[in-house]
């Protein structure tokens, strides 16, 4: 169960990405807390583009891939943590609605072209000198004698090259199995690490248990990804999930050998392990 952290969202305007002379109004508000602004990675890379973003699979780590003409670069996602990992520099993140949030000063370090962010309209100038955008932001009359810098090709700094991690997966036993149910399985959000289940058990999301309506307790049951057909064995010792046609909770280990990471939700079969 993905929840998003209690934060303040900008309401006066909606967060705008301008790259030379293309502006793109995005869906989501930035994030103000405290002194730093979060904008939302996504966002911003696909105003640049032909820049893609996705997220790798079945590996070690959770990482967002950037794609650029020149090549691809990764970012190391720790949910745990809320941070995300540079070449040499770590960064906070804001995880808000299955989105990840970075702070205004991760672009203007990983975009090697002039970033500056102007919180009086919401907007980030991409490709055009600081000065210019100051200028632009405190007298319109100077700016307009000023030619919009055309955007550069777009050059990723600071952050490593793509690399595949591997992730050594419990098989689950050759042991006899019931299919019992079929339906949309789900993870627990790191936030619950440490908290009292429903059986007592603090909750452990290195540990492959699972949340169910009605299972008994120290049920072992077999989950199979229906998309890629990988399983694992998790033992019942919570009660949930607790939204519509979601069938079982797992843990964050768990989720991680069935690829559900990601997606946060997949459909699965669910077999009873005897």
């Amino acid at each position: 169960m993905l929840a998003a952290p209690a934060v303040t969202a900008i309401e006066e305007e909606r967060l705008t990405v301008k790259y030379g002379a293309t502006s793109n109004v995005c869906q989501d508000l930035a994030i103000v807390q405290g002194d730093i602004t979060y904008l939302p990675i996504r966002d911003v890379f696909s105003a640049l583009g032909n820049v893609e973003l996705t997220w790798a699979k079945d590996e070690a780590e959770d990482k967002i891939i950037i794609i650029t003409p020149n090549g691809k670069y990764q970012l190391v996602i720790d949910f745990a943590n809320n941070t995300a990992q540079g070449t040499e520099k770590t960064y906070g993140i804001k995880h808000v609605n299955h989105k990840i949030y970075l702070p205004v000063s991760f672009y203007g370090e990983v975009l090697d072209c002039g970033v500056c962010w102007d919180d009086v309209t919401e907007t980030l100038l991409i490709g055009r000198m600081e000065a210019q955008a100051k200028l632009t932001a405190d007298d319109e009359s100077v700016a307009e004698e000023l030619p919009i810098q055309e955007p550069p090709q777009v050059k990723i700094i600071n952050l490593p090259a793509y690399e595949p991690t591997t992730v050594t997966r419990s098989v689950a036993a050759e042991t006899t199995t019931t299919v019992y149910q079929q339906g949309t399985a789900s993870w627990y959000s790191d936030k619950f690490h440490g908290r009292r289940t429903s059986s007592g058990e603090a909750y452990n999301k290195n540990a492959y248990t699972a949340a169910h309506p009605s299972l008994p307790f120290g049920t072992i049951v077999r989950v199979t990804s229906l998309s890629n057909g990988k399983s694992v064995d998790v033992r019942i010792n919570d009660r949930g999930p607790f939204v519509r046609g979601r069938i079982i909770d797992i843990s964050r280990a768990a989720a991680a050998e069935i690829g559900l990471i990601s997606r946060g939700v997949g459909t699965v079969q669910l077999s009873i392990v005897q």
